[in-house]
């Protein structure tokens, strides 16, 4: 059982590269090799046994560590102690891996001390933790990444210090823009 994931077309020197990717839930049989190609099993986080990789495959071997769920925060609607306490629950069971802050009402103070409580319980659950909002505050409060909006993505000369950036788009410019960042 599979689901598409990423496809990708590279032009090298030497070769034009296709790539497709998917996303394997369930699978029986023995994995065979048809062009001559090594494989080999890992799990995201441990480095590879297997070269050449070709270089363009970096940035998709680096999505496959992303967790499959992302919680978002919406205290602005359930309050800041209910999301807290979903955020606990969701760390304690295991089903979240990773929780974008995204409060853009909230007031800057408030939002820092939101923002470290839950990175004080991310942390140890081994959670990311990314902020929807300027990406200088997400380097100042420690977070793991940043989300661009539309216009903070437009607004960059080049991509954040920070591990993990992701951004909205939603026309051709904007992600040309995002392309452009990395």
């Amino acid at each position: 059982q599979c689901t598409p994931w990423i496809h990708k077309h590279f032009v090298y020197e030497h070769a034009t590269v296709e790539l497709s990717f998917f996303r394997v839930t369930a699978w029986t049989g023995t994995l065979q090799a048809k062009e001559g190609q090594s494989f080999a099993w890992h799990f995201p986080h441990e480095a590879l046994s297997v070269s050449p990789v070709l270089p363009a495959n970096g940035p998709v071997l680096r999505g496959l560590s992303l967790p499959p769920v992302h919680a978002i925060t919406c205290a602005a609607e359930f309050g800041v102690a209910h999301s807290l306490a979903a955020l606990q629950r969701g760390l304690q069971q295991r089903a979240v891996g990773m929780v974008q802050i995204r409060e853009p009402q909230m007031p800057t103070a408030q939002l820092a001390d939101f923002a470290a409580e839950i990175v004080a319980r991310c942390r140890p659950a081994g959670c990311l933790v990314v902020l929807n909002g300027e990406p200088e505050l997400a380097q100042a409060w420690g977070v793991d990444g940043v989300h661009l909006n539309r216009h903070r993505l437009m607004a960059l000369p080049t991509r954040p210090e920070l591990n993990w950036v992701g951004a909205s788009v939603h026309n051709a410019a904007e992600l040309a823009a995002a392309t452009r960042l990395g």
